[in-house]
């Protein structure tokens, strides 16, 4: 199976990230950070992370060996930088943005949560 460059393009995927957002309203994008999915999704992050820093915090990661603990910890960095993030695009997509709408039109393929 041959991969396409798309594949590995990065500014790729975000390109398609943002389309499917185009269509989103503000109300909806405001709906779903209120969501009960979202929202656990949220806390759950939240807690993986707060579980990392307080295991690190206590020293769990500490290893007599310096390199692997350095590596250790620097895995966990990544870890938390990286749930750090998605937790800030989570956000971010609930926040007020300019979508072109005037008025809270919706946009094309919404929904309205009952």
């Amino acid at each position: 199976m041959r991969l396409s460059r798309s594949q590995y393009d990065p500014e790729y995927f975000h390109e398609l990230a943002s389309k499917e957002l185009e269509v989103v309203s503000d109300s909806e994008a405001k709906a779903w950070i209120q969501h009960p999915c979202t929202k656990y999704m949220m806390y759950a992050l939240r807690g993986d992370m707060a579980g990392i820093v307080l295991c690190w915090m206590e020293g769990a990661y500490a290893k007599e060996n310096i390199e692997a603990a350095a590596q250790e910890n620097a895995k966990l960095m990544g870890q938390i930088q990286t749930i750090d993030e998605i937790l800030e695009t989570m956000e971010t997509i609930g926040e007020n943005r300019e979508t072109g709408e005037e008025n809270g039109d919706q946009g094309i393929g919404t929904y309205s949560p009952s």
